[in-house]
């Protein structure tokens, strides 16, 4: 992106969200943190790449914070909770920039986390509900159970 201030459309945003899932989706191992590396660079800002990128509906974002909107998919692959997140970020940002994380990354982290957990929640369903049938007998009483009506006065 060339220097400046942009605004997208909510539409855009989600386009951006799914490109980054996509990629997540892709890889072998998300625990690998040099493949986190590389997404600290697609919303380069530094030297004259400095401005905003303002998403209807959401808010403004320095171009740097959205990086971390990757930062966030990529704990929620691994089922990384918000806190591990959270924190893996605040050492991110010491130990290479030796500089706090600003509101707007945290928050771009976690749309990042709960956009991956939310579209990929049939993933978690399989890890914690490994037995297709947990319970045998519900199955059989549900074929021999015919539903019930309730019949409300005046309705």
């Amino acid at each position: 992106m060339p220097p400046g201030d942009y605004t997208i459309t909510f539409s855009e945003f989600l386009q951006l969200m799914q490109a980054i899932n996509y990629d997540i989706s892709q890889r072998s191992t998300m625990t690998d943190y040099d493949f986190r590396k590389w997404y600290d660079t697609p919303f380069y800002d530094g030297g004259s790449l400095r401005g905003n990128l303002c998403v209807e509906l959401i808010g403004c974002f320095a171009r740097h914070e959205l990086n971390y909107i990757a930062q966030g998919a990529a704990s929620a692959a691994v089922m990384e909770g918000k806190t591990l997140m959270t924190f893996s970020i605040v050492a991110w940002k010491q130990r290479e920039y030796d500089e706090w994380p600003s509101v707007g990354t945290l928050e771009a982290a976690a749309i990042g986390h709960d956009y991956y957990s939310m579209t990929h929640a049939r993933n978690y369903l399989l890890l914690i509900t490994p037995l297709r049938n947990p319970v045998p007998f519900i199955n059989a009483v549900q074929t021999h159970c015919q539903p019930i009506t309730i019949c409300l006065p005046g309705y």
